[in-house]
């Protein structure tokens, strides 16, 4: 495929040559409204992978370098979220969720053991335990 002028959205923001998003595996920056820059994925030290998981548009981000170093550096005065506060925050919720999954853990376990109590009562109605007394029972006749 042929790259024409009309294609090429400007150059990488680490090697300066040409972008093609058409033909080029290439990855833009999610930084703030100054940035935008768009790379290659090889300049970006993006694997496959990585990039495949950026390109499938599945709300990943990425940030390239200039724009990681503003986030990870909180500014004095400012309402930016740093990513400490966000891993902290992640390590809150695991920690919810695994509650959580514990409770649910012990509700079913809990209803398996009644379940498992009611059974060894013998008060199941299944076929193994025979008529109850004072049951009707028929007799099959020679004409079914």
């Amino acid at each position: 495929m042929s790259q024409t002028s009309k294609d090429i959205v400007g150059s990488c923001g680490f090697c300066r040559q040409p972008v093609n998003p058409v033909t080029d595996k290439t990855v833009t920056c999610s930084g703030g409204p100054g940035c935008g820059r768009s790379f290659h994925s090889f300049c970006a030290d993006l694997n496959l992978t990585m990039w495949a998981a950026l390109a499938s548009d599945d709300g990943l981000r990425w940030f390239c370098a200039d724009c990681r170093k503003n986030v990870e550096t909180p500014r004095q005065g400012s309402a930016e979220v740093t990513l400490k506060d966000i891993l902290a925050r992640i390590d809150r919720l695991e920690a919810k969720v695994d509650l959580g999954f514990a409770k649910c853990h012990d509700q079913l376990e809990s209803k398996t053991s009644v379940k498992s109590d009611r059974s060894d009562d013998g008060d199941d109605d299944d076929a193994t335990s025979g008529p109850k007394s004072g049951a009707a029972t028929k007799t099959p006749s020679r004409a079914e």
